[in-house]
C-alpha cells in the first residue's frame, strides 16, 4: 500500500505530464498574457460589482483563447481555442443582454 508521499508523487507526476502536453500546444502563452490584457486596459480597470467581475471573466476567457490560437497560427491555428472563443463570445453577448446585468453610468474604470 502506498503512503501519502507516494500518492502525492503520483499526482505531481501526472500534473507535470499534463503541463508538458498542454504547453506543447499553448507555447507558454501565459507568460505574455498580462501584457496583452494591459494593452486592452492601459489605464487599468476597476471591478466593483459582481457584474463587472463576470463580464471581465468572460472577456478574459475570449482573450485567453485568442492567445492560444495566436501561438499556433503558423501551424494552422488551434481549432479548440477558436471554438471555445466563439462560445465565450456568445455567452458574453447573452450576459450583456440580460435585463438584470447592470452596465453604463455606474461602471467605473481608471
Amino acid at each position: 500500500m502506498s503512503n501519502s508521499a507516494d500518492k502525492f508523487a503520483e499526482v505531481l507526476n501526472s500534473a507535470e505530464k499534463t503541463f508538458r502536453e498542454r504547453n506543447e500546444i499553448y507555447k507558454d502563452g501565459w507568460v505574455g498574457h498580462g501584457e496583452i490584457m494591459n494593452a486592452f486596459f492601459p489605464d487599468g480597470i476597476i471591478l466593483c460589482k459582481p457584474e463587472d467581475f463576470t463580464r471581465y471573466h468572460l472577456f478574459e476567457m475570449c482573450v485567453s483563447k485568442l492567445n492560444r490560437y495566436a501561438k499556433n497560427i503558423k501551424f494552422g491555428g488551434h481549432k479548440d481555442s477558436a471554438h471555445d472563443n466563439g462560445i465565450y463570445s456568445l455567452i458574453l453577448e447573452m450576459y450583456d443582454d440580460q435585463p438584470t446585468t447592470k452596465k453604463g453610468e455606474d461602471y467605473e474604470t481608471n
